[in-house]
């Protein structure tokens, strides 16, 4: 469990949707919000609820799960943190693009 009970992006969404409650009182003024939410990461955390709505066993792998050469490396994760795992390490996998194994992904 997180501290406080809750995930960090969900804590951002709900300071993002009271801020914009705050904001829409003076319709006169102009705002501009941005809420950044975070790339998965180890652990992987969700609230447990989505483990029943979307069980592992009923999600197929995307059929192309190699770097595309033009893609900016911006939006790509490498999973340098799960690369960190002994059992991973182990694997010898290329970095930063090599792929994961399927039953690592």
């Amino acid at each position: 469990t997180q501290p406080g009970g809750s995930l960090p992006d969900i804590q951002s969404t709900d300071h993002a949707v009271e801020m914009l409650e705050t904001f829409s009182q003076n319709p006169n003024d102009s705002f501009f919000l941005a809420v950044g939410y975070h790339k998965p990461h180890i652990p992987l955390k969700l609230p447990a609820h989505y483990l029943n709505m979307y069980p592992i066993d009923a999600i197929s792998l995307p059929p192309n799960r190699r770097y595309p050469p033009l893609l900016p490396t911006v939006p790509w994760d490498p999973w340098t943190d799960v690369r960190l795992r002994e059992d991973v390490a182990a694997l010898n996998l290329s970095f930063p693009y090599g792929p994961m194994p399927d039953d690592f992904a």
